[in-house]
């Protein structure tokens, strides 16, 4: 049976086993119960690091965690699956991931490399909200309708051009 939903904690964080988190209120000196967010489970494209391990009572598993930081599990059998099927540099993978559940647990599975679509450009949240600040976009008079349209391509050349990358082998 397909995961329709995964376990996130408040940080973004993938939970191995769904659960409760505790947010202690420094005012009150009271802790409150915060649920776990449950979100579609849909394939996405990441590059992902190695960052640890751990051993629970079930199963052994893996850590990868993005550039934000945010941590997934890894169970033994889908880092064996995924280092067969692919090349690991110093425990960085890129590709297409999506969670599975084993028993009452959650982990990422590697589907394969990411589309080329994917890998045209890979950023960070930071660099991509860095480059928007960058785009400059010239002054006009406001139409009638108070509606100002700018087409995808020029927004899109805009943003590569304040990244700093460019040229034939990026596409828009």
């Amino acid at each position: 049976m397909p995961v329709t939903e995964a376990p996130y904690d408040p940080n973004g964080n993938l939970q191995h086993y769904p659960a409760n988190t505790y947010q202690y209120d420094p005012e009150t000196k009271t802790s409150a119960n915060v649920p776990c967010t449950w979100r579609p489970n849909e394939p996405f494209t990441a590059t992902l690091k190695l960052t640890g391990m751990e051993r629970g009572r079930s199963a052994a598993y893996f850590y990868l965690a993005d550039a934000d930081g945010h941590e997934f599990p890894l169970f033994m059998k889908d880092l064996h699956d995924m280092l067969v099927a692919t090349d690991v540099t110093h425990g960085i993978v890129t590709g297409r991931w999506h969670v599975v559940k084993r028993g009452q647990n959650y982990g990422l599975r590697y589907l394969g490399p990411a589309d080329d679509a994917d890998q045209a450009l890979l950023i960070t949240r930071a660099e991509l909200i860095d480059a928007l600040a960058q785009i400059h976009i010239p002054e006009m008079p406001l139409p009638k309708d108070g509606v100002i349209t700018l087409s995808a391509e020029s927004l899109a050349d805009q943003i590569l051009t304040a990244l700093g990358v460019g040229g034939p082998e990026v596409q828009v």
